[in-house]
């Protein structure tokens, strides 16, 4: 009796279905196994069309995890023939995984061939050379998508370069529009545009804008009936009322493909707003990410950002019965935790908060020296940015030159251009964050809070909710030491910047800034 062998075809691309791969990988099998004396059986199809194997989706959701399973419960008997164009079919996963994918399935005793050059895998033949051959095969593989990856990146530098004077595309932002190879601004839809900042900025949700918007019968400028949220967000957050574009690649992580944003490039649209209006609104909305949103009712104005000295959980706050009012307590002391900590009238905290804030804000230390060294930190970490894009791009062409010639000196290049993709992918993260500190420890946005909380605190009835996010967007925490139980010192802690300090009784306080 023949033994039996089974076909594997897998590729990437769901449009190369229309080319030659399919019929290839399975014309190669038959042949094989017509020379070898064996059955191919064609009654179980493994086929991964249109699946990548870089992150193993093909093991964990695809149909080679499905033909593991076969041979396990025995649909496929062992000893059977796994035939496969080439190993970089089974996997492109780091070479450490790909092999373990390997053994695990020659170790359910099934021959693994690789038709284009015949090799076979056993369990006992990876025992042997062949355990260093295929960890060989598989680092050539993994590299190969590792690399495709870097030439789509480094291919938009190329484009970054020429965008300066020719839009890439005439798709824009629905209030420009291109004429003669230039973005014109359309005035009377910018200036709607201008309006939904104007609003978030003094205060009002996105759910209140949109209402207002379509309430008000404001002509819609995309391409929907009415205004919706998603489209209010979007002109909000992502950039191109600033005249930021922000380019991207397709990148697919098992079965799924991802949006992947570069580097945003700055002025590549006309802005409709200034640079320092849409910080604001970033700060803001990176605030109310982090769990209340900005503007639903709220009467504790340090809401998450008051902590327990002791123990460092949330401080909450309580509503009593009248003629009780309410206090703030910490979270693990009143759920029986091993704190220790006391409750704290919320009226009296909120009211020495407020006023030593409104104090020490124009007494506010200056801040220059604090950006001037974040700034130098941030002209640092661009320069070795530049650098080392300039060696990539130096390697990837040394690399294209010894492609067909030197596979050794190819795979010494690819490895030296990997390593410096992961530094380029660690700088980024530093600017990244570098540029979110520069922001904070400007002095212009410092102004812009403070008058916006003096606004906010010379209006008729200040609202605990804005004082709350304007609170947030200043400070980090805010610690409660509750030292008796009229005594009490908070220490409130910028999120860049000084560390505000104060103790405070029934009658009188006192407020200073720490070293």
């Amino acid at each position: 009796m023949k033994q039996r062998a089974y076909s594997y075809v897998r590729f990437s691309r769901a449009r190369q279905a229309d080319g030659d791969s399919l019929r290839r990988q399975m014309r190669l099998a038959v042949e094989y196994a017509e020379r070898h004396g064996l059955e191919l059986d064609n009654s179980l199809t493994f086929q991964d069309l249109g699946l990548s194997a870089y992150h193993g989706a093909n093991v964990t959701d695809g149909r080679l995890g499905d033909f593991r399973k076969a041979v396990e419960n025995g649909m496929v008997p062992a000893g059977s023939f796994l035939l496969v164009e080439n190993l970089d079919r089974v996997s492109r996963q780091s070479a450490r995984r790909a092999v373990r994918t390997l053994e695990d399935i020659c170790e359910l005793g099934v021959t693994v061939v690789t038709l284009l050059d015949g090799k076979v895998y056993t369990a006992e033949s990876l025992d042997g050379f062949d355990f260093i051959f295929s960890v060989l095969l598989f680092m050539r593989a993994h590299d190969e998508s590792e690399l495709k990856s870097i030439r789509s990146k480094c291919a938009w530098q190329g484009k970054r370069e020429r965008i300066r004077d020719k839009p890439l595309t005439a798709k824009c932002p629905s209030w420009l529009r291109l004429i003669d190879g230039k973005f014109e601004v359309i005035p009377e839809r910018a200036a709607i545009v201008r309006r939904i900042f104007d609003e978030f900025l003094s205060g009002h949700g996105k759910t209140a804008i949109l209402q207002r918007l379509n309430r008000e019968g404001v002509p819609v400028i995309s391409r929907a009936s009415l205004w919706n949220m998603s489209y209010i967000a979007s002109i909000l957050s992502n950039g191109t009322a600033a005249g930021i574009m922000t380019p991207h690649i397709y990148e697919q992580v098992g079965t799924k493909i991802y949006r992947v944003p570069l580097a945003p490039i700055k002025g590549y649209y006309p802005a409709v707003i200034p640079q320092k209006r849409y910080d604001r609104v970033q700060q803001i909305l990176s605030v109310t990410k982090q769990g209340r949103r900005p503007y639903t009712k709220c009467q504790n104005i340090l809401a998450r950002t008051a902590k327990c000295s002791i123990c460092g959980a949330t401080m909450a706050r309580i509503k009593s019965r009248p003629p009780k009012l309410p206090y703030l307590i910490c979270l693990n002391a009143t759920n029986g935790m091993d704190c220790k900590g006391t409750k704290i009238s919320s009226q009296r905290l909120a009211s020495v908060f407020l006023n030593v804030l409104h104090e020490s804000l124009f007494n506010f230390p200056d801040k220059n020296e604090l950006a001037t060294s974040v700034a130098q930190r941030l002209l640092d970490e661009r320069r070795k940015l530049k650098k080392l894009k300039a060696e990539q791009a130096s390697i990837l062409r040394e690399i294209e030159a010894v492609a067909n010639s030197d596979d050794t000196l190819s795979g010494i290049l690819t490895r030296r251009l990997l390593k410096r993709g992961q530094e380029i992918k660690t700088i980024e993260q530093e600017i990244y964050r570098l540029v979110i500190e520069h922001k904070e420890t400007s002095p212009n946005m410092v102004d812009v809070i403070r008058k916006e909380f003096i606004a906010e605190m010379n209006g008729e009835l200040p609202r605990p909710e804005q004082l709350n996010l304007l609170i947030r967007a200043l400070f980090s925490r805010v610690e409660l030491h509750i030292e008796a139980t009229q005594n009490v010192r908070f220490v409130a802690r910028y999120k860049a910047g000084p560390v505000l300090e104060c103790h405070y009784d029934d009658s009188s306080y006192q407020w200073r800034y720490l070293e």
